[in-house]
């Protein structure tokens, strides 16, 4: 299995098929700029808010979308008319030998202090380019939809998040978790409740870049470094480099 990071929640993987996850184009000022396309046979969006289907909506029929009622909505907007599968929690999807189970899962809260440390004037002012896309961020709504995807493949299991969020029923120890890292002042203590609840043997960070300011910021993952180091030592934390890829 290949795993390849794409920037803010997107990834590639490959097993016996091609999958993409939440692609994302970045936006003109940020840390990277569409230096990758989308060639997934698959796309499993894991819910509807701009930074995970903007990209989707703007190239119609890339390829075949799995992702739930509303972002389903969402790019029957934007002119799509075919290739998309609406997935429900439980579903099971196969693929030649791998199989991805929906599991219902839950956006993180954005609190005060981060809203308004991120969206300061410097910043709204420095990245201002990027308004013209990101005004566009309430055509894009999430509605309690945010899923999380059990992979499996090759006696492997690997969960993957959209979002820093569990509900009530989720898988436990897989082989690899996809954990995003950004999106709360707490993101430490919130990540840590989702460790000790899914107990991954491996992590690999996602979402701490600075994809679309000024709506978001780079992320220092010091604290969650420190913290794996520290207290769960067996575990292994992979904050990964963009486009390389890595297997599994």
């Amino acid at each position: 299995m290949k795993i390849q990071w794409l920037g803010n929640a997107g990834f590639r993987i490959i097993t016996d098929s091609t999958f993409i996850v939440d692609p994302f184009i970045q936006l003109p000022i940020n840390e990277h700029i569409n230096d990758w396309s989308i060639e997934g046979d698959n796309i499993l969006v894991t819910h509807g808010h701009i930074d995970h289907l903007y990209t989707l909506a703007t190239k119609p029929h890339i390829g075949h979308v799995y992702c739930t009622k509303t972002p389903t909505r969402t790019l029957l907007q934007y002119g799509w008319r075919k290739d998309i599968d609406v997935v429900d929690y439980g579903e099971e999807l196969v693929f030649k030998d791998t199989v991805i189970k929906v599991y219902k899962g839950q956006h993180i809260h954005f609190d005060l202090k981060l809203i308004l440390k991120t969206l300061n004037p410097i910043r709204v002012f420095k990245y201002r380019k990027n308004l013209s896309v990101l005004i566009k961020t309430f055509k894009f709504p999430e509605n309690n939809e945010t899923v999380l995807y059990e992979m499996s493949y090759d006696n492997q299991r690997i969960v993957i998040m959209g979002s820093l969020g569990l509900s009530n029923d989720y898988p436990i120890s897989p082989d690899v978790l996809i954990m995003p890292y950004q999106g709360n002042t707490h993101l430490v203590s919130i990540a840590e409740g989702i460790i000790n609840k899914v107990k991954p043997k491996m992590i690999i960070l996602s979402h701490f870049n600075d994809a679309f300011p000024p709506i978001s910021r780079h992320i220092d993952t010091g604290d969650i470094e420190s913290l794996i180091k520290e207290k769960y030592p067996k575990i292994y934390l992979l904050k990964p480099d963009y486009l390389k890829i890595y297997d599994i």
